[in-house]
């Protein structure tokens, strides 16, 4: 009977194909003072921190956690490498807008400034019945404005011409000067100053040009009277 009971227990043994009719060895228990890596969240982590969990950890560290700290500083190098390529972009992009402007402002006619709606709608014959617009623009007394097209080169001749208002778009028919403006600018020299001093923050040298003629017609008027 026990050379029965033998045979049957090599026979289960020895057949691939079927399980083991009892459980196999459990793994080993790590002792109670094992020192543990947190589980990975899969976020970068930096230099500082690395050598610090390998000085907490010391020679307790596995493959494993060795492996999750090294795939962490690969992370933390590429996303430098990223942001690191987003700035030079950035700054390169910054340089060359720099040297745009510089060149611009080096190609400006000495004492000229842009037409930033100081003087709207002036611009310039060139010939053929053609014009453009007056891109370089200095001001002049007497209410007048000498200018270049942005085709500017050295030595080419400015462009002088008149100042006058220009009505904007939408605006009103034209009314007569009310009372309070004719006394501005027929009254004294201080307000009508203060009233240049207001028009000069719009920036507009027509409006400032047609308000000065205006004064001076009224103080040669007041010479030929007296």
């Amino acid at each position: 009977m026990g050379s029965m009971a033998q045979d049957r227990a090599a026979s289960v043994i020895s057949d691939d194909n079927e399980a083991l009719p009892y459980p196999g060895p459990k793994s080993p228990t790590p002792p109670e003072d094992a020192l543990y890596f947190p589980e990975p969240n899969g976020e970068p982590i930096s230099p500082e921190m690395a050598l610090n969990i390998l000085q907490t950890y010391g020679n307790s560290s596995d493959v494993t956690t060795l492996r999750v700290i090294a795939l962490r500083l690969v992370g933390t190098l590429k996303k430098r490498e990223i942001n690191h390529n987003k700035e030079r972009e950035r700054l390169i992009r910054e340089c060359d807008e720099a040297e745009e402007h510089l060149d611009h402002v080096h190609d400006t006619p000495d004492g000229y400034i842009e037409n930033d709606g100081h003087a709207p709608a002036f611009i310039i014959p060139t010939g053929n019945g053609e014009y453009e617009p007056a891109y370089y623009i200095k001001k002049l007394l007497k209410g007048q404005v000498a200018s270049h097209p942005e085709s500017y080169a050295k030595r080419d001749v400015p462009f002088i011409a008149d100042l006058f208002m220009v009505p904007s778009r939408g605006s009103m028919p034209s009314a007569p000067i009310p009372n309070w403006l004719l006394a501005i600018l027929t009254g004294h020299a201080s307000q009508f100053e203060a009233l240049v001093h207001a028009i000069q923050q719009h920036d507009n040298w027509g409006l400032e040009a047609d308000i000065r003629r205006v004064h001076a017609t009224d103080n040669q008027t007041a010479v030929i009277c007296h």
